[in-house]
C-alpha cells in the first residue's frame, strides 16, 4: 500500500513539474518571439529561425561529430580530475598538517582565470589532446578538491569518536564515516567541476585552437548567423542539463546504497 502511495506521489510530482515546464516555456518562447520581431534578425533570431538551424545542426554529421569530440574531450578532462581530486580532498580534510600546506594553494589556482593560462598551456603541451586534457582538467579539479575536503571536516565528531570508541582501523573510519558522511559534499564538488569543466571545454575549442564544436560557433560569429550561434547554445545548455541531472541520479542511488551498507555492517 505505501509503495502504491509513493509511486503515485511520484507520478503527481513528476507531472507537476513537467507542467511547469511548458509553461515557463511557453512564456519564454512567446516573449522571445515579440522581442525578436521587433529586433534586427542579424542581432537576435526568432525561435522558428532557431528551431530551423538546431534542426539543421543534428542532421549535420560534421556537427555530431564535433559535439562526440567534446564530450570526449570533457570526460577525459573531467575524469582525471575526480580520480585525482577526490583522494586529494579526502586527506586534506583528515590530516590537518597537509590541508595547512596545500589549502592555500588550492584555493589560489581555483580563483585564478583560467583563460590567462591559455598562452602557458600552447607553450609548455602544444596544441594536441594533452593540453586540451590538462586545461579542462585545471577547472575541475580544485573545486573539487577543495569541496570534499570541506566534507570530510564537517563529518559529524560524535560518528567519529563512536568509531573509535569501537577500535575501529582509520580504514574503516573513511569507509564506514567519513566517505558516507561527506558524499553530499562530494557530488555537489563533481556537479561544481563539471559545470567548470564543461565551460572549460568550450573556452579550449575557442581560444587554443578553434576546432569542434567552437569551429561552428567561430563561423556562426563570422557571418552573423545569430541563429545558428543560439542553437548551439540551446543544444550545449540541454547537454549539460542532462549530465547534472545523471549526477543527481547517481548521489540519490549512491547515497542511498552507501547509507544502507554502513547501517547494515555490510
Amino acid at each position: 500500500m505505501e509503495d502504491s502511495e509513493k509511486v503515485v506521489n511520484r507520478s503527481k510530482e513528476i507531472a507537476k513539474r513537467g507542467l511547469i515546464f511548458i509553461i515557463s516555456l511557453a512564456v519564454i518562447l512567446v516573449i522571445w518571439y515579440f522581442y525578436a520581431i521587433n529586433t534586427n534578425p542579424i542581432i537576435f533570431a526568432a525561435p522558428q529561425r532557431v528551431g530551423t538551424a538546431l534542426v539543421a545542426l543534428m542532421g549535420d554529421q560534421k556537427f555530431i561529430n564535433a559535439l562526440g569530440s567534446m564530450l570526449w574531450e570533457l570526460s577525459l578532462g573531467f575524469g582525471l580530475s575526480v580520480v585525482t581530486g577526490i583522494p586529494i580532498g579526502l586527506v586534506m580534510g583528515r590530516v590537518k598538517i597537509v590541508d595547512e600546506v596545500l589549502d592555500p594553494y588550492m584555493t589560489a589556482f581555483y580563483v585564478l582565470p583560467r583563460v590567462a593560462m591559455v598562452p602557458l598551456f600552447i607553450i609548455w603541451f602544444g596544441l594536441g589532446i594533452l593540453s586540451t586534457v590538462l586545461f579542462v582538467y585545471t577547472f575541475s579539479f580544485f573545486p573539487i578538491i577543495l569541496t570534499v575536503s570541506q566534507g570530510v571536516k564537517n563529518t559529524d565528531k560524535l560518528y567519529l569518536d563512536v568509531a573509535r570508541v569501537g577500535c575501529a582501523r582509520e580504514s574503516q573510519i573513511f569507509a564506514k564515516v567519513i566517505i558516507p558522511s561527506s558524499l553530499p559534499y562530494i557530488f555537489a564538488g563533481l556537479r561544481i567541476g563539471l559545470s567548470l569543466a564543461y565551460i572549460g571545454v568550450i573556452i579550449e575549442q575557442l581560444d587554443m585552437v578553434v576546432h569542434g564544436v567552437g569551429a561552428f560557433l567561430f563561423n556562426a560569429q563570422e557571418f552573423y548567423q545569430t541563429n545558428v550561434i543560439l542553437a548551439i547554445l540551446v543544444i550545449l545548455a540541454i547537454i549539460g542539463f542532462l549530465l547534472s541531472e545523471l549526477f543527481k541520479y547517481l548521489e540519490k542511488k549512491m547515497t542511498h546504497s552507501l547509507r544502507f551498507s554502513t547501517l547494515s555492517g555490510a
